[in-house]
């Protein structure tokens, strides 16, 4: 018997991405609007994008698009099902000629949906409380959003991790 191996040669990445929710002091019209918050090298880039705001205010709209930013990714606030002592105590797999397999497989997934809905659950109700903390410290400013990738290059890795919104109040959202 003859086994094939292919063998990667050159280096494996580890790409990311991350959105970031950005309160502004006003609207971003033009570049100079920017400048003075964003490092020069950087400021073209977000200028350009810089496409859509909403202006922050107490309403169930922007509280429902922040919670919606904010779980569509990863925040270190968020819990991870993993920590679950239930999560260990689903069987790992059923064989597949198993008698019962068809029904012990659907009870297996039952059962990881049923956690993974759980901590949907947990995680929706501290994006909740993130966002309303976010409205009450921002009410008034203009909310932007960004994504920037590592994937996309050197420049853009550091438009993801190089604190590019330090200045301003922001929340990053990891989609790594």
């Amino acid at each position: 018997m003859v086994v094939k191996v292919k063998i990667k040669n050159d280096f494996v990445t580890n790409s990311s991405s991350s959105s970031f929710i950005v309160a502004w002091p006003h609207k971003v019209k033009k570049l100079s609007d920017v400048e003075g918050f964003i490092e020069l090298d950087k400021s073209d880039c977000v200028f350009k994008d810089s496409i859509h705001h909403m202006k922050i205010k107490d309403t169930k709209r922007v509280l429902n698009y922040i919670v919606k930013e904010l779980t569509s990714g990863w925040l270190p606030e968020f819990k991870w099902y993993f920590d679950d002592p239930e999560y260990y105590n689903i069987p790992n797999s059923v064989p597949e000629n198993s008698p019962d397999y068809k029904e012990k497989n659907k009870l297996r997934m039952q059962q990881f949906k049923e956690i993974w809905k759980k901590y949907d659950n947990i995680n929706n109700e501290i994006a909740t409380k993130i966002a309303k903390k976010f409205i009450e410290k921002n009410t008034g400013k203009y909310l932007y959003t960004y994504s920037y990738s590592d994937n996309d290059g050197s420049f853009f890795s550091r438009m993801e991790h190089g604190d590019t919104f330090i200045k301003l109040e922001h929340i990053q959202i990891s989609h790594h």
